[in-house]
């Protein structure tokens, strides 16, 4: 029987890998075939057909790329990693333009600074050097269509506020609010579970986008269960609800760009390296 890493495509992947890794040490070259050796054992079988076998390696990525994100973790000596500390500053950017200028609307049709500014920080942090997706493609898409898709929900709303039928004020809002929720949740659900699995942020941090959308999920549950279950009564709540939400929201994003800055400079990586 034909083992996982005897699979002709896999040994010609590992091969292109083994070419591509030659400039690395030789500790970090063995320490990352180890993990893509390891990753390919768990997502395939000794059963699995070549379509599936393909559908595994594209996932994984180039082996050159890979090589490349590797290299580009220690191209300096400080270990500083430039473009994690710049998402991290665009992220919280997000938050303080919004209150700076909560009551300022300088762009058109719906476009604000805050969810360009968030857009730019996942951008960033999908495309900058080392990337937190490894720019493997489900994890990097999943996180570039996140980034337009914020900018692009903030231009349908201000077009439903501006062209909604008076005779049903709430029928295309909660439709698209519906939409909206759902589409930016896959996609966030999609972009979290990579940076888990690439493993390009150090434990126990790659969880990190994790914990945050599970939190403001939670959170999110809490306002539609109390909105259906107290009806009338959820006005009594509303203002913690309110509350609740934007302490999950603000205080995920801020913890996000915090991280981000931290692991950037190096600092929260020490303990790693030791």
């Amino acid at each position: 029987m034909t083992t996982t890493d005897d699979h002709p495509l896999v040994r010609a992947y590992l091969r292109r890998f083994d070419a591509a890794a030659a400039r690395l040490p030789e500790s970090r070259r063995e320490r990352l075939r180890a993990e893509i050796a390891g990753h390919l054992r768990e997502a395939t079988s000794d059963d699995s057909s070549d379509a599936e076998v393909r559908l595994v390696l594209a996932e994984l990525g180039d082996p050159g790329m890979i090589v490349g994100e590797e290299a580009a973790t220690e191209d300096r000596p400080d270990g500083i990693r430039p473009a994690w500390i710049a998402g991290g500053v665009l992220l919280i950017l997000s938050v303080v333009v919004g209150y700076a200028l909560q009551w300022i609307d300088p762009l058109p049709v719906g476009i604000s600074l805050t969810s360009i500014a968030w857009a730019a920080g996942l951008l960033v942090l999908a495309f900058g050097r080392p990337s937190v997706t490894a720019r493997r493609p489900l994890g990097t898409a999943a996180l570039a269509v996140l980034a337009i898709w914020s900018v692009a929900a903030g231009v349908v709303w201000d077009l439903i506020a501006r062209t909604i039928d008076q005779s049903d004020p709430g029928g295309a809002g909660t439709a698209f609010g519906l939409v909206d929720t759902l589409g930016a949740f896959v996609l966030a659900a999609i972009a979290v579970v990579q940076i888990a699995r690439i493993e390009v942020v150090p434990r126990p941090w790659r969880w990190a986008p994790a914990w945050v959308l599970a939190a403001v999920s939670v959170v999110w549950l809490i306002n539609q269960l109390a909105g259906v279950t107290l009806r009338e009564n959820v006005v009594a709540i509303a203002g913690g609800l309110v509350a609740l939400d934007a302490v999950a929201r603000i205080g995920g994003v801020l913890l996000l760009g915090a991280l981000a800055i931290g692991l950037g400079s190096a600092v929260l990586r020490r303990p790693e390296h030791g």
